[in-house]
Protein backbone atom coordinates (compact mmCIF):
# COMPACT_ATOMS: atom_id res chain seq x y z
CA UNK A 1 0.00 0.00 0.00
CA UNK A 2 2.84 2.40 0.80
CA UNK A 3 4.49 1.61 -2.52
CA UNK A 4 1.24 2.37 -4.32
CA UNK A 5 1.05 5.76 -2.60
CA UNK A 6 4.63 6.54 -3.57
CA UNK A 7 4.06 5.39 -7.12
CA UNK A 8 0.92 7.51 -7.38
CA UNK A 9 2.77 10.53 -5.96
CA UNK A 10 5.51 10.07 -8.60
CA UNK A 11 2.93 9.76 -11.37
CA UNK A 12 1.23 12.94 -10.15
CA UNK A 13 4.56 14.79 -9.95
CA UNK A 14 5.44 13.71 -13.49
CA UNK A 15 2.03 14.73 -14.74
CA UNK A 16 2.44 18.15 -13.13
CA UNK A 17 5.76 18.59 -14.96
CA UNK A 18 4.23 17.26 -18.23
CA UNK A 19 6.86 14.54 -18.55
CA UNK A 20 6.53 11.20 -20.28
CA UNK A 21 7.40 7.95 -18.49
CA UNK A 22 11.02 7.73 -19.73
CA UNK A 23 11.73 11.41 -19.06
CA UNK A 24 10.07 11.11 -15.66
CA UNK A 25 12.20 8.09 -14.74
CA UNK A 26 15.32 10.01 -15.81
CA UNK A 27 14.20 13.05 -13.77
CA UNK A 28 13.61 10.93 -10.66
CA UNK A 29 16.98 9.23 -11.15
CA UNK A 30 18.72 12.62 -11.37
CA UNK A 31 16.96 13.92 -8.26
CA UNK A 32 17.69 10.87 -6.13
CA UNK A 33 21.12 10.03 -7.56
CA UNK A 34 22.85 12.17 -4.92
CA UNK A 35 20.88 10.42 -2.21
CA UNK A 36 22.03 7.01 -3.46
CA UNK A 37 25.63 8.18 -3.52
CA UNK A 38 25.37 9.59 0.01
CA UNK A 39 23.77 6.36 1.23
CA UNK A 40 26.56 4.24 -0.27
CA UNK A 41 29.20 6.55 1.22
CA UNK A 42 27.54 6.30 4.64
CA UNK A 43 27.45 2.49 4.39
CA UNK A 44 31.12 2.47 3.42
CA UNK A 45 32.05 4.68 6.37
CA UNK A 46 30.09 2.46 8.76
CA UNK A 47 31.86 -0.63 7.41
CA UNK A 48 35.24 1.10 7.76
CA UNK A 49 34.44 2.22 11.32
CA UNK A 50 33.39 -1.30 12.30
CA UNK A 51 36.60 -2.69 10.84
CA UNK A 52 38.73 -0.14 12.70
CA UNK A 53 36.85 -0.73 15.96
CA UNK A 54 37.72 -4.41 15.78
CA UNK A 55 41.44 -3.84 15.18
CA UNK A 56 42.22 -3.05 18.84
CA UNK A 57 40.66 -6.25 20.25
CA UNK A 58 42.30 -8.17 17.41
CA UNK A 59 45.69 -6.75 18.47
CA UNK A 60 45.07 -7.98 22.00
CA UNK A 61 43.97 -11.42 20.84
CA UNK A 62 46.82 -11.96 18.39
CA UNK A 63 49.34 -10.53 20.84
CA UNK A 64 48.24 -12.94 23.56
CA UNK A 65 47.95 -15.92 21.24
CA UNK A 66 51.33 -15.49 19.53
CA UNK A 67 53.12 -13.96 22.53
CA UNK A 68 53.84 -10.72 20.64
CA UNK A 69 54.90 -7.94 22.96
CA UNK A 70 54.37 -5.38 20.19
CA UNK A 71 50.71 -6.30 19.63
CA UNK A 72 49.96 -6.46 23.36
CA UNK A 73 51.63 -3.06 23.74
CA UNK A 74 49.45 -1.66 20.92
CA UNK A 75 46.39 -3.09 22.62
CA UNK A 76 47.39 -1.50 25.94
CA UNK A 77 48.28 1.84 24.32
CA UNK A 78 44.98 2.14 22.46
CA UNK A 79 42.98 1.17 25.54
CA UNK A 80 44.88 3.79 27.53
CA UNK A 81 44.20 6.33 24.79
CA UNK A 82 40.48 5.54 24.90
CA UNK A 83 40.48 6.00 28.68
CA UNK A 84 42.30 9.34 28.40
CA UNK A 85 39.89 10.52 25.71
CA UNK A 86 36.99 9.42 27.91
CA UNK A 87 38.07 11.70 30.79
CA UNK A 88 36.38 14.84 29.34
CA UNK A 89 33.12 12.90 29.15
CA UNK A 90 33.42 11.98 32.84
CA UNK A 91 34.37 15.59 33.63
CA UNK A 92 31.26 16.93 31.85
CA UNK A 93 28.77 14.22 32.82
CA UNK A 94 29.99 13.57 36.33
CA UNK A 95 29.82 9.77 36.38
CA UNK A 96 31.79 7.12 34.50
CA UNK A 97 30.08 4.66 32.23
CA UNK A 98 29.87 1.06 33.40
CA UNK A 99 31.68 0.01 30.21
CA UNK A 100 34.87 1.65 31.50
CA UNK A 101 34.90 -0.26 34.79
CA UNK A 102 36.57 -3.48 33.51
CA UNK A 103 39.36 -1.40 32.03
CA UNK A 104 39.86 0.52 35.27
CA UNK A 105 39.75 -2.74 37.26
CA UNK A 106 42.65 -4.09 35.21
CA UNK A 107 44.96 -1.57 36.91
CA UNK A 108 44.12 -2.79 40.42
Amino acid sequence: ETCQHLQQALVNACAAKHLEIEACAHDVDNNFGGLKTALFMFAGLVALALCCCNLVPLCGYCGARYNSQFLVSCFMLFNLLSAVLYVPHIWNEGSPSISLLPFLASFV
